[in-house]
């Protein structure tokens, strides 16, 4: 459904706060651009002040105290050129992975340096925030109880509760067991019931790994070795939580039986990495993304390849079906967020974005989309007609 017009308002209000902060780096050029014409504009007094001074020995005091006063200019100018320069310079997280409140009131985003942020989209205000390892990757969902769970590449999850810190809730492998885990977690995902967490992972190039943990006890319930011969790089469990599927760098999807490891679909369609998996609500259709700019469709009754989807320029980076409905959002590297049906039909595209996008989410009943990307701010769009509504920018 729309969004409600005090929201829309309350939204819109939020984006004219949020305005400066999006101009933050534009601002910072302008700096550097001022300063350095000021430094030229004292250079210029300095050289005509020493010229008038050999030409006007009369004037030798006043001229002096000309030059004086020209030098100060200068080094402040210099000065002020030094520290813009240096906050333009300064590194920006950019955010891994997004997710949105299902009441559309709160958005969340979890960034490359490790801090997890969640916001009140209406004011823009940050909720709560922490600081963690940093990640190249994560998952971030939000959770039953309001809040949002987020899972780290090390096997640590992250929780937060609307107004409530974040604290650490567990953490799986790490420094004390690295028998867990053969190299880095790729992906993580937690079963529709909450109770098991899925891992992907595995050597680059050589396997791909997944295990399956009880998050009541911690322990890993089932390995998955060498499922792929290369990393797995995403996952999704079924509806009904008795499939699991996977992607990996192999350019192959599998599909696996949860209860024995026993591999339910093979699915070859992609000519590079399979970077996004996910089953729609019904469980009969599951939607592959790839590095090579294309979304397939598969049909899981039959097993076999429904619809090959293009019109990406590159890598599509995530996908996610948007409640019980057929649509697809898709982030992508050609600075889009794309939502398209599994049929292949185009539903709306956001494009002219600044920057390659990482990620993107919706709401369950569509009416907010948010998508993060290397420019390090997360959007949030009106999902009916893709109008901005908030621009959360990194610190």
């Amino acid at each position: 459904g729309k969004p409600d017009a005090a929201l829309e308002k309350q939204l819109k209000d939020a984006l004219e706060k949020l305005a400066p902060l999006a101009m933050k780096e534009t601002s910072a050029l302008a700096a550097v651009s001022a300063a350095e014409s000021n430094v030229k504009d004292a250079e210029a007094d300095v050289k005509r002040i020493s010229d008038s001074k050999a030409k006007n020995a009369k004037d030798l005091a006043a001229a002096n105290a000309a030059i004086e006063t020209a030098k100060k200019s200068q080094d402040k100018a210099t000065a002020d050129l030094a520290a813009a320069k240096q906050a333009l310079a300064k590194p920006t997280a950019k955010p891994v992975a997004v997710a949105l409140s299902s009441d559309g009131q709160r958005a969340a985003a979890v960034f490359d340096d490790g801090r997890l942020t969640e916001w009140a989209i209406a004011t823009g205000t940050p909720i709560a925030e922490t600081a963690g390892a940093a990640a190249p990757s994560a998952t971030l969902a939000a959770s039953k109880a309001g809040g949002f769970v987020a899972t780290m590449p090390d096997g640590k999850t992250l929780a937060t509760a609307g107004n409530s810190p974040w604290k650490w809730e567990r953490t799986l492998g790490g420094e004390k067991d690295h028998s867990l885990f053969a190299d880095r977690v790729n992906a993580v995902k937690f079963s529709p019931d909450g109770k098991f967490l899925a891992t992907g992972g595995g050597e680059p190039s050589r396997s791909g790994d997944v295990t399956l943990f009880d998050l009541a006890t911690g322990k890993a319930t089932a390995t998955w070795k060498d499922l792929h011969d290369d990393i797995v790089m995403s996952l999704d469990f079924s509806p009904d939580g008795k499939r699991l599927a996977t992607g990996a760098a192999d350019k192959i999807a599998r599909v696996i039986e949860v209860a024995t490891g026993k591999q339910v679909n093979l699915l070859e369609g992609h000519t590079h990495y399979v970077m996004g998996v996910a089953f729609r609500a019904d469980g009969r259709v599951l939607a592959t993304a790839g590095a090579d700019g294309v979304v397939n469709s598969w049909n899981m009754i039959l097993g076999e390849l429904k619809k090959k989807i293009e019109g990406w320029a590159k890598e599509v980076t995530s996908l996610q079906f948007i409640g019980a409905t057929n649509q697809i959002v898709t982030s992508a590297g050609d600075n889009r967020v794309r939502i398209v049906n599994d049929d292949g039909g185009e539903v709306r595209t956001i494009a002219g974005l600044p920057d390659f996008m990482q990620s993107a989410a919706s709401t369950p009943n569509g009416a907010m989309l948010v998508g993060g990307g290397e420019d390090s701010t997360l959007r949030v769009w009106n999902g009916t007609d893709g109008k901005e509504l908030a621009a959360f920018a990194a610190k």
